[in-house]
This record gives structure tokens, sequence and C-alpha cells, in this order.
């Protein structure tokens, strides 16, 4: 686990996901964001990009706090590996 700048994160799903996110959910994970798990990002070897794949609402929350940075687990990966992730977990966007 790492902390990284929310801002360094390419969120494009999260702007098609922001309707379908919970405020309810938001509101909890603002309450709890310290014990909550880090978010799953996927960057590229290469290119060095930073994918959010999971913890969308958690990243909200820590946006609505100010924070600038969350835990994350990091992993090698690219943006097929974070469709397929989603996918494999029904939340293809």
């Amino acid at each position: 686990m790492t902390m990284i700048e929310i801002a360094s994160l390419y969120q494009a799903t999260i702007e098609t996901q922001r309707p379908r996110l919970s405020g309810d959910g938001i509101a909890l994970y603002m309450e709890t964001l310290d014990a909550a798990d880090p978010v799953l990002v996927y960057e590229h070897k290469v290119s060095g990009e930073q994918i959010l794949v999971d913890g969308h609402h958690r990243v909200e929350a820590a946006h609505r706090l100010g924070r600038t940075m969350i835990k994350a687990q990091v992993q090698p990966g690219n943006r097929e590996d974070a469709l397929r992730y989603l996918d494999q977990r029904g939340q293809s966007t």
C-alpha cells in the first residue's frame, strides 16, 4: 500500500459513474476513510499512467474532505486490464 495523489489518477470512468455514486456510500466513507481499504490503481509500466479501478466512492469522499492523497494498492496494468477487472466484477461502464 502507498499514498498517491488523487489528481494523478485517470478517472474518466468517474464522470460516467458519478450519477451512480451513492450519497450514503460517500457519506459513510467520509466518516471512515482512514480505516477503509485502499483504492485499487493500475499503473502503466511504460507511461506511468495511474488508472483508478476500484474505489470511486472513497476517492469522492476524500475529495469532499479536501484531501489530495489517498491510500492505494498499486499494481501493474493498463486500461484494458482495468476494463477486464470491471467486467469480471460485473461493473463495466
